[in-house]
């Protein structure tokens, strides 16, 4: 059976990064990648969350593989220019990894809040002939924008919770279910909904956030 275009993750990415691997200097061995949420942000903070659901279901294990490489070459030749695809790098990485990808990426733990134009995460190649492996993945590492940004939103509406409470309220036993999630109504799809869905959970009915009382910790996530 063909391999979806959705579990090729040489679709994965915004195309002109297929191009990449020609632009690096022929002694180039160890390409370093960081992320963070810059200044001017709205917040002065980001709550970094959703980047396992990333990672265990399109980065883990053998995912390149030769089927999923001879699906995509015709069309991405076809949309670029022939030569474009690293074919030669992708075989090395069946071959030499079994379609596993020799990266290291560090991060905070899930559910931290960060203040802003600190890193948060960090990519690397740990074989020196795939340095532009790095940047290939950047495009689909990005998507934990949408879930940080979710889980950002609603700590900091809950950090409004908790100042208005203590101004007009007897006690605080309302807060944790006052903002409820209607979000799958208008998430992009199902596995969006999950996603925004978790994210909303960090702060309210199953967790606390950083505003005002206690801080994020990775058992929650």
């Amino acid at each position: 059976m063909a391999a979806k275009n959705e579990d090729n993750l040489l679709f994965l990415s915004d195309s002109y990064k297929i191009t990449h691997w020609g632009m690096y200097p022929e002694n180039m061995q160890v390409v370093y990648s960081y992320f963070e949420s810059r200044t001017g942000a709205k917040y002065n903070r980001l709550v970094f969350f959703g980047l396992q659901h990333i990672l265990e279901k399109y980065l883990a294990g053998p995912v390149i593989t030769g089927e999923k490489l001879a699906q995509a070459l015709p069309y991405l030749e076809r949309h670029l220019y022939p030569g474009a695809v690293n074919e030669n790098g992708f075989r090395y990485l069946i071959r030499r990894h079994g379609g596993r990808l020799p990266l290291k990426i560090r991060t905070v733990a899930e559910g931290s809040a960060v203040d802003v134009s600190n890193v948060m995460m960090t990519v690397e190649n740990t074989d020196p002939n795939v340095p532009w492996l790095t940047n290939f993945v950047e495009s689909l590492l990005l998507h934990v924008w949408y879930a940080s940004t979710v889980a950002t939103t609603s700590c900091e509406i809950k950090q409004m919770f908790w100042t208005y409470s203590e101004w007009t309220c007897d006690d605080d036993a309302h807060i944790d279910f006052q903002l409820h999630d209607f979000g799958f109504r208008s998430a992009a799809s199902v596995e969006a909904a999950a996603l925004a869905g978790a994210a909303h959970l960090l702060s309210f009915k199953k967790g606390t956030g950083y505003a005002g009382r206690s801080v994020f910790s990775a058992s929650m996530v």
